[in-house]
């Protein structure tokens, strides 16, 4: 990892990162247009980055910002252009109408449903009481351990406070541009799906921060209970593992047993057009073309099932 390396890095080397990161983000834009902002914010940061080693002369500036910018440019012309071009504002409508929903969609399908197949009776009440303490209890240890770790001057994690500090900025350099959007343009905030960057990046910090080594009592303490809450995180969420379905689409959850009763009544009555949600469509034509036995017309919304109900 470059944040590793200690003094000046060969220019070279630098725009190489630089064009890989380019790439790397122009095809997270390609992936989810959602996440155009964290994308530019972290391409900052990479250019921030790349200009603290980069020697200051006039082509090194122009070098670093034409690796930051080309590859991306290049690839997103060849992939997303045509389909950015032709955008419809229609689908800027989803979203949030402040932070602190974007926060809580965020953290209720990070947490959501426990597995009673996996937990026994016994210890599922309890688990449900635990979940209210889980997050504040990480941030406070997190926040806790980073101010103390910051506060010392010695030490060798220097790359850990680096890369912390990167993801820090991209974060809310990426907030503070969806905020600033929305007031001026009235864009939705990212909500569910399109907040999907603030889970892995804020795990990142904390894991960055969980890996500064203490050099005191009290920063022990905020250590092991970092730890402590990391690890009953982790088995909390192994506890919410499930194979039928997910947050967003729950209703598809029971559809398998739907088609077996639909495959039972085209074989047993003939019934061969059945009328259905478009919540339904994917899930019911997987399983009749996974199946293959049925005369099932392929199933498609109907006007009177079009709407959300």
């Amino acid at each position: 990892m470059l944040f590793s390396v200690t003094g000046r890095l060969d220019g070279s080397t630098v725009r190489r990162a630089c064009r890989l990161t380019s790439v790397c983000l122009s095809l997270s834009f390609a992936g989810n247009f959602s996440f155009a902002f964290i994308d530019a914010a972290t391409l900052l940061m990479v250019w921030i980055w790349a200009m603290r080693r980069e020697d200051r002369t006039i082509r090194g500036p122009l070098a670093i910002l034409l690796a930051c910018t080309v590859p991306g440019l290049a690839v997103s012309l060849f992939l997303t252009m045509s389909v950015v071009l032709s955008f419809p504002n229609s689908q800027l409508g989803y979203g949030a109408t402040s932070l602190g929903q974007t926060f809580h969609s965020v953290v209720e399908a990070s947490f959501y449903r426990l597995n009673p197949n996996i937990l026994s009776p016994l210890v599922y009440p309890l688990a449900l009481q635990l979940k209210p303490f889980l997050l504040p209890a990480l941030l406070a240890f997190c926040a806790g351990k980073a101010a103390l770790a910051l506060s010392r001057r010695e030490g060798g994690d220097g790359w850990l406070v680096s890369f912390g500090g990167f993801l820090t900025g991209a974060v809310s350099i990426a907030l503070g541009a969806h905020w600033i959007s929305f007031r001026l343009f009235h864009i939705p905030l990212p909500l569910d799906r399109t907040a999907l960057f603030l889970v892995p990046l804020p795990l990142a910090i904390t894991g960055a921060t969980g890996a500064l080594r203490p050099s005191s009592q009290v920063e022990k303490v905020f250590h092991k209970g970092l730890t402590a809450t990391l690890l009953l995180l982790a088995v909390y969420f192994i506890c919410c593992l499930r194979l039928t379905y997910f947050k967003e689409w729950i209703w598809d959850a029971d559809v398998k047993s739907v088609y077996s009763v639909l495959a039972y009544y085209n074989h047993r009555y003939g019934v061969e057009d059945v009328g259905c949600s478009w919540r339904y469509t994917s899930a019911l034509n997987f399983y009749r073309a996974v199946s293959g036995r049925e005369t099932l017309a392929e199933f498609a919304a109907t006007p009177a099932n079009a709407v959300d109900s």
